[in-house]
């Protein structure tokens, strides 16, 4: 799952509306970048079954439950929906 995951992701709106605004990039090294609005964080995740974990040099963790069929990928954090992604 991981090396599918490297790249950068960013998320498609309901309407099926490319959303560059917000998404993450995810590292072969196991560190990732997350940006909304253009502020952004990074740090290193980990996938821990079907969840993303994310460790945010700052100190904070966002946890994402995941999903990955034919290439795509959807994610679901604790505060929102699931969110379609598209490769950047």
């Amino acid at each position: 799952m991981k090396q599918a995951l490297v790249d950068s992701w960013g998320t498609v709106t309901e309407d099926g509306v490319k959303n560059s605004s917000v998404g993450w990039t995810f590292y072969e090294d196991g560190t990732a970048s997350s940006f909304a609005f253009g502020a952004g964080n990074s740090g290193t995740y980990e996938i821990q079954r079907d969840k993303i974990v994310l460790t945010y040099h700052s100190g904070g963790e966002a946890v994402f439950q995941y999903s990955f069929e034919n290439g795509a990928l959807q994610m679901k954090g604790d505060s929102a929906g699931w969110w379609n992604m598209y490769r950047q």
